[in-house]
C-alpha cells in the first residue's frame, strides 16, 4: 500500500488527545517555540536577582531530576531550592534524587538567579533527564463545570471540531466507527488482542480513544429514560461529536479562544420520555455495544456495564420515537437528523445482535428494514445516515439474509463507478470525510464481503486514502506528508500559549500565519468538487476539522494483511499464496505467520514448515535468492479442525513486518562504485572510462541482466513497451534525463561505441573494459533487432515526448501510455534506417570472431535496413512526427546514406557499398561544405572512415583535415579552453571533435599526430576537471551533483518522487550518483550552474557519452 499506516494512525490518536476537555495532557506540546522558555514563570525580582519557577506536566513516571538550563546571558550564581545547582558559564545544572513524579503529575521546583549588570539572563533551553523540556503544553484541563447547571458531572468527552460544543450525536457515531475498526481489524487470539498493525502498536491508544467517549456517555445516561446531550462550544455547522449536548451552539461559535479560557454558560441538554430523541439514544446504544465488544476480555466489568446501558438506551429510543433535534432544538442548526431515525434503529439493533446473539434484535432489525424501506439505495455513510454501515454489519451477522449483502454490493458499486478518478465527491461539507467513510466500508468489504470484488474494493479504497495523504501533491492531514494544512479552522490550535491573548484583535482567527500549534493527525474538510482548496482558517466548509472526520479515516489503514490471497478452500483446509515485492536483495526466507484461530498443520509447497504452536507457523526456504524489485511468491496449504477459517493476521519475514505488501530496507543500501582508481595522470582516464559504462547501465530499459552493476536504485522497467503494436520492444536505452527511447540518437550512440572498440582495441584491453563495452553495444543492438519487425519496417521511437517529459519520476514507476512509432514503405525514414544499419554493421565487426552467429545476424539486418533507407527516401521526422521537437533531422539524410555505405563496406568489403558512397558524395555535394560530427550530422565521421577505406580517393582525407583545422582554429573557446561548437551540450560537441582528432592522430597524417593528441587531450581534460571542477558525475573534483536526470534524482521507494514534485525541485544533491555521465557543459562565456532544472547545460544523454568514451580509450591507448 501507498498508505504510511503507522504514522497516520499515530497522528490520528494525537488529534483525539487534542480534543479532550479534561485529563492528563501532553507535557511537551507540538510545534511551539519561543525566545523565553515557556515552562519558566517569574515570581519576583530585585537588583541583580530574580526568583522563578519551573512547571511542566509529565507523561511518564520518573524519580530524580537532572536538568541543564541554558541562559542567554552569563549568570553569577543559581540556587536550586529543591536540590543542588552547578554553574557552567552560561549553563546551569540542577539536580536532586527525588521526589517521585507519577504519570500526569506536575514536576515543579523554584530557583533563584543572581546575575551581573542590568540585563536579566533568561532561560532559553532546558534539557531535563535527556529530553527537551522547554515547550509548554497547549492543551490542559478545561470545561470542569460541565453539567453543574443540571446537577450532574458531565465533564469529559470530546469537543466536536474547531469549536468546543460537545454534541453527543456525532460523538457517538465517531466512537462507534472507532470501535468497529478495533473489532474488525484486531483479532482476539487466545484471550489476547493481537494488533495486526504490529509495526504501529496503536491498540491501546485506540481503546483509550474509545473509552474517553464511553466514560462520558455513561455519565450522560443519568436515568433509564434520560440522556444528556452535552455541547460545549462550536463555531459553524460542521461535523462534530459528543453526547446529548453541552454548550449552546451560537454562544460557543461566537467565542474564538482556548477551551481553557471559556467563560460563557454551557447549558446541558437532555432527551427523556417527554422529549425523546431516537437517533441520539440508538446511536449511543450502538457505540456502547460496539465498545463492549472492544473491552470484552480486557475489562469484563466495564464491558458488562456498557452493554447493560446500551440495552436500556436502545429500548428507550425504540419505545419513545421522535427525531432528536425536535427535543434538543439547539442542535438543529448544527447536527439535525436529515435522514430520520430509521437507520439508527437498524444500526443499533444489528450492533446489539452482534454483541449479544439475542434473536430479538435480529427480528427488530428486519422489522425496521421493512418499516422504513431501508434497502433503497444509500448515498453516503455518515454521521447522519448509517444505512450503508448497516448493510455491511448485517451482511456479517445475518449472512443468511441476502438483502444486506446485496444492498452493500450495490452501494459500493454505485460509489466506485461514479468516482473513477480522484477523490469521490459525495458532499460539499467535508469531502475528505465522506470519501474515507466509504473507503472504510470498501476495505471492510474487501475482507468480509464478496470475494469477486476484493481487488477492486481494495484498490479503490487505497486510491481515496492516497489522495488524502498526498497523491495530488498536498496532504489534507495536519502535520503529515507534503504541504499539509497549516491553518485549520480550529480554535485551540490557532491560539498562542498564555499569557499571549487569542482574543486581542481576533488574533487567533484572523492572523495570516500558520496556527500556533500543529493539530497533528486532523483531517480537514477537503477540496471542492472542482478540486480547489485553500488553507484558510475561516473556511469552515473545506478547512475545518472534526472528530467524525477522523473516525473512519483512522480505521482505513488497519483493515487487512494484503500479502495473502486464498486460491482454493474446502471445509477444513484452504490453499493460499503469499506475494510481496521486495526493495532490496536477500538470500533465504524465514517467515512466521500468525493466525487468528488455531490451525492443525500448514504445508509449505516451496520449502519447510514448522508449527511453533497452533497459532504460529514458521516457513523457510534457505535457497531462495530474491533480487531487488522482484516479487517473492510461495504457496502453502492450511488445515484446521474448527468451523471458523483461520486467517493470517500478521507476517514477519526475515525480521520485519511484511503484511502491507512491500518488503523494505531500514537504511539505504549504499552503491559502491566498482570503478577503482588506477593512478593515471594528470587524470584517471581509465576510471573515467569504466564509469562511462556505468552510466549506460543506468540508462538501460527493460529486464535488467544478472550482472547489472547499477543497483539497487535501478531495476526492471517499461516491460510493456510495444504491447500497443503487438511486438516486444522492451530493452534499449532511455535517451537522457527522460525515459523516451529515441531510435535515431540511440543508433548514432551505438555506432560510435562500436567504432571505439574496433579502432582502439588495445586501450580497452589495457583497462579491462572490453566486455563492458561489448555489453553496452549489444544492449542496443538486441533492441534494434527486435525493432526491425519486417524487411521494410523499423520501430524508431517508444514513448510520447511531451507526455514523458511531463512525468518526473523513476522509470520503474511510469504509468503513462508509451506508444511505439515506426517507419515503413508508406512512411519511410532514411536517416533512421541508414544510421541503424551503420550501428548494426559496426557491431557486426565488434562481434566477429566473438559470436559469429550474432555478427552475421547483425550484418544481415544491416543490409536490409540500408537498402530500405536508400530505396525509400524521406526525412524520418516527417513519418515519426512526434520526434520533431526533440531529434529532428536538420541536416537531411545525405550524411547517413554516406556514413551507412562506408560502414557497410568496412563490414563486408563489398565494392558496391564503396561505389554507393561515391554516388552519395557527389549527389549531396560533400566537397562543397565542411560538415560537423554529432547525432544529426555524420559528415566528419564519414570523412575519417572514408580516408581509411577510400585510400585512392583523397577527398575524404582532405575533408577530414579541413574539418579538424576548422574546428581548432575557427571556433571560439570558453575561458577554460573548451572549443565552443554549440550551446546545447557543449561538452558533447567538444568530445565528438576530440574523438575524431585522436582517431586522426592514429590513422591520419603522422605529421599532425602530436598536435591532434595535445588538442584532443585538452578538451577531454577540460571535461574531467582542468577548469577547476569536473563535468562528469561522480568523478574528480567538484563534480555535478544535480544532473537533470529523473531516475537518479528520485529517492528509494517507498518515498515518493512525484509528491510535491520532490525529485525535480528539492535543492539538495540527487539521491543517487549517476556515475560516469557527462553533463551538457558551460556557456560560451564559461558560466555553468549545477542546476537540475537546466536541461541545456546540466542534462545528460547517451549520445553525450558516446564519442567521449571513445576519446578516453584513445588517450589511454596512445599514452601507453
Amino acid at each position: 500500500m501507498h498508505i504510511t499506516e503507522g504514522r497516520t494512525h499515530l497522528c490520528s490518536w494525537v488529534y483525539y488527545v487534542a480534543h479532550t476537555p479534561t485529563g492528563c495532557l501532553l507535557w511537551a506540546a507540538m510545534g511551539v517555540s519561543a525566545e523565553r522558555c515557556a515552562v519558566i514563570t517569574f515570581d519576583h525580582e530585585w537588583d541583580g536577582n530574580y526568583v522563578a519557577n519551573f512547571i511542566s506536566q509529565s507523561e511518564i513516571p520518573f524519580k530524580g531530576l537532572d536538568a541543564l538550563f541554558t541562559f542567554d546571558h552569563l549568570v553569577k550564581s543559581v540556587s536550586n531550592w529543591g536540590g543542588s545547582a552547578d554553574v557552567i558559564d552560561m549553563h546551569v545544572r540542577m539536580y536532586n534524587d527525588g521526589p517521585f513524579v507519577k504519570t500526569g503529575a506536575y514536576c515543579t521546583f523554584g530557583f533563584q538567579v543572581s546575575y551581573f549588570g542590568d540585563i536579566r539572563p533568561e532561560v532559553i533551553a532546558i534539557d531535563m533527564n535527556g529530553q527537551d523540556a522547554c515547550v509548554k503544553p497547549w492543551r490542559w484541563d478545561s470545561a470542569l463545570n460541565d453539567g453543574a447547571d443540571v446537577g450532574h458531572d458531565l465533564t469529559g468527552g470530546y469537543y466536536d471540531a474547531g469549536d468546543h460544543v460537545k454534541f453527543g450525536f456525532p460523538m457517538a457515531v465517531t466512537t462507534t466507527v472507532l470501535a468497529w475498526g478495533l473489532i474488525d481489524t484486531n483479532k482476539q487470539v487466545k484471550g489476547h488482542s493481537v494488533d495486526t498493525h504490529s509495526h504501529t502498536r496503536q491498540t491501546e491508544y485506540a481503546r483509550a480513544a474509545v473509552k474517553w467517549a464511553t466514560d462520558y456517555f455513561l455519565k450522560a445516561h443519568t436515568a433509564e429514560y434520560e440522556l444528556l446531550w452535552t455541547a460545549a462550544l462550536a463555531n459553524h455547522i460542521t461535523a462534530l461529536y459528543c453526547t446529548g449536548q453541552v454548550g449552546k451552539g451560537s454562544d460557543d461559535h461566537a467565542f474564538w479562544g482556548r477551551p481553557e479560557d471559556m467563560y460563557m454558560k454551557r447549558p446541558a441538554y437532555k432527551i427523556g420520555k417527554e422529549n425523546p430523541g431516537t437517533e441520539l439514544a440508538c446511536e449511543t446504544a450502538a457505540v456502547l455495544t460496539a465498545a463492549s465488544i472492544v473491552f470484552e476480555g480486557v475489562d469484563d466489568e466495564y464491558y458488562a456495564k456498557l452493554r447493560e446501558v446500551a440495552k436500556k438506551l436502545y429500548a428507550f429510543g425504540d419505545e419513545h420515537r421522535l427525531e432528536y433535534h425536535l427535543s434538543i432544538i439547539d442542535a438543529e442548526p448544527f447536527y439535525r437528523s436529515w435522514s430520520g431515525y430509521g437507520d439508527e434503529l437498524l444500526w443499533g439493533a444489528l450492533w446489539l445482535y452482534r454483541a449479544t446473539g439475542d434473536e430479538a434484535y435480529l427480528t427488530k432489525a428486519q422489522e425496521v428494514w421493512d418499516e422504513f424501506s431501508l434497502g433503497e439505495k444509500g448515498e453516503q455513510f455518515s454521521r447522519d445516515d448509517k444505512k450503508a454501515g448497516a448493510y455491511a454489519l448485517g451482511s456479517m451477522v445475518d449472512s443468511n439474509n441476502t438483502q444486506y449483502a446485496a444492498a452493500l454490493k450495490e452501494f459500493l458499486r454505485h460509489v466506485r463507478e461514479d468516482s473513477k478518478y480522484g477523490l469521490v465527491f459525495l458532499d460539499m461539507w467535508g469531502a475528505d470525510r465522506h470519501a474515507v467513510n466509504v473507503a472504510f466500508l470498501t476495505l471492510w468489504a474487501s475482507k468480509y464481503g464478496d470475494p469477486a470484488d476484493e481487488a477492486i474494493n481494495l484498490l479503490w479504497a487505497v486510491s481515496q486514502m492516497n489522495y488524502i495523504l498526498g497523491d495530488t501533491g498536498r496532504s489534507f492531514v495536519v502535520g503529515f506528508g507534503v504541504n499539509p494544512p497549516q491553518r485549520p479552522h480550529h480554535r485551540s490550535s490557532s491560539c498562542p500559549i498564555p499569557p499571549d491573548s487569542c482574543f486581542l484583535n481576533s488574533w487567533g482567527q484572523t492572523q495570516p500565519g500558520p496556527n500556533a500549534h500543529i493539530l497533528y493527525g486532523a483531517l480537514v474538510g477537503g477540496p471542492a468538487e472542482d478540486s480547489t482548496y485553500e488553507d484558510d482558517r475561516e473556511d469552515y466548509v473545506h478547512n475545518e476539522v472534526a472528530c467524525d472526520y477522523n473516525a473512519a479515516y483512522t480505521g482505513v489503514g488497519a483493515q487487512r494483511c494484503d500479502v495473502i490471497s486464498i486460491v482454493e478452500k474446502s471445509s477444513n483446509s484452504y490453499a493460499a499464496k503469499f506475494t510481496s515485492q521486495t526493495e532490496f536483495p536477500f538470500v533465504g526466507v524465514n517467515v512466521v505467520f500468525t493466525f487468528d484461530h488455531p490451525v492443525t498443520s500448514v504445508t509449505n509447497h516451496n520449502g519447510k514448515s514448522e508449527m511453533i504452536d497452533d497459532m504460529h507457523v514458521r516457513m523457510t526456504d534457505e535457497y531462495l535468492f530474491v533480487e531487488t524489485g522482484v516479487f517473492v511468491h510461495f504457496s502453502f496449504e492450511v488445515f484446521h479442525s474448527g468451523d471458523t477459517q483461520p486467517e493470517v493476521i500478521a507476517v514477519d519475514l526475515n525480521g520485519q513486518d511484511a503484511c502491507d505488501g512491500s518488503i523494505t530496507w531500514t537504511t539505504d543500501i549504499p552503491f559502491i562504485n566498482p570503478c577503482e582508481e588506477t593512478g593515471m595522470a594528470p587524470y584517471d582516464y581509465a576510471q573515467a572510462l569504466c564509469m562511462s559504462f556505468l552510466f549506460y547501465e543506468a540508462q538501460r530499459s527493460g529486464v535488467l541482466p544478472p550482472d547489472q552493476r547499477v543497483k539497487p536504485w535501478r531495476w526492471d522497467s517499461a516491460l510493456n513497451d510495444g504491447a500497443d503494436v503487438g511486438h516486444d520492444l522492451t530493452g534499449g536505452y532511455y535517451d537522457g534525463g527522460d525515459h523516451v527511447k529515441f531510435g535515431f540518437p540511440m543508433a548514432a550512440t551505438t555506432t560510435l561505441l562500436a567504432w571505439g572498440l574496433i579502432d582502439f582495441p588495445m586501450g580497452y584491453e589495457q583497462t579491462g573494459q572490453t566486455e563492458y563495452a561489448r555489453a553496452a553495444v549489444k544492449w542496443a543492438t538486441d533492441y534494434f533487432l527486435k525493432a526491425h519487425t519486417a524487411e521494410y519496417e523499423l520501430y524508431g521511437q517508444v514513448g510520447k515526448g511531451l507526455v514523458d517529459h511531463a512525468f518526473w519520476c523513476r522509470p520503474e514507476d511510469m504509468l503513462m501510455e508509451r506508444p511505439a512509432y515506426k517507419i515503413d514503405r508508406e512512411h519511410p525514414g532514411t536517416e533512421l534506417a541508414c544510421e541503424t544499419a551503420a550501428a548494426l554493421a559496426a557491431a557486426s565487426i565488434v562481434f566477429k570472431g566473438v559470436d559469429d552467429k550474432y555478427s552475421e545476424e547483425l550484418l544481415e539486418v544491416a543490409r536490409e535496413l540500408y537498402a530500405f533507407g536508400d530505396e525509400y527516401r524521406l526525412e524520418y521526422h516527417l513519418s515519426i512526427t512526434d520526434v520533431t521537437d526533440f531529434y529532428k533531422s536538420f541536416n537531411g539524410y545525405g550524411d547517413e546514406l554516406l556514413w551507412g555505405a562506408l560502414w557497410m563496406y568496412r563490414a563486408t568489403g563489398e565494392e558496391v557499398y564503396l561505389s554507393k558512397a561515391q554516388e552519395v558524395w557527389d549527389e549531396f555535394g560533400f566537397d562543397e561544405e565542411i560538415g560537423g560530427f554529432g547525432w544529426d550530422d555524420k559528415s566528419a565521421g564519414a570523412y575519417a572512415l572514408g580516408s581509411m577505406m577510400g585510400v585512392e580517393n583523397p577527398q575524404y582525407t582532405a575533408s577530414l583535415n579541413e574539418y579538424l583545422r576548422h574546428v581548432k582554429e575557427d571556433f571560439p573557446y570558453t575561458p577554460g579552453g573548451l572549443v565552443f561548437l554549440g550551446m546545447w551540450g557543449s561538452n558533447r560537441h567538444a568530445a565528438n571533435a576530440a574523438f575524431l582528432a585522436l582517431w586522426a592522430a592514429k590513422y591520419g597524417d603522422p605529421n599532425e599526430r602530436e598536435s591532434h593528441v595535445v588538442w584532443a587531450a585538452s578538451q577531454i581534460d577540460f571535461i574531467l576537471g582542468s577548469s577547476g571542477h569536473s563535468f562528469v558525475v561522480g568523478f574528480g573534483v567538484d563534480p555535478p551533483i544535480r544532473a537533470h536526470h529523473r531516475g537518479s534524482s528520485c529517492p528509494n521507494p517507498p518515498d515518493s518522487c512525484a509528491q510535491n514534485n520532490w525529485g525535480y525541485e528539492q535543492p539538495g544533491p540527487n539521491p543517487h550518483v549517476l556515475h560516469g555521465a557527462i553533463v551538457g557543459g558551460p556557456a560560451e562565456d564559461g558560466t555553468w550552474q549545477d542546476d537540475r532544472s537546466d536541461y541545456v547545460r546540466n542534462e545528460v544523454a547517451c549520445d553525450y557519452n558516446a564519442a567521449y568514451t571513445g576519446a578516453l580509450v584513445a588517450i589511454i591507448e596512445m599514452k601507453n
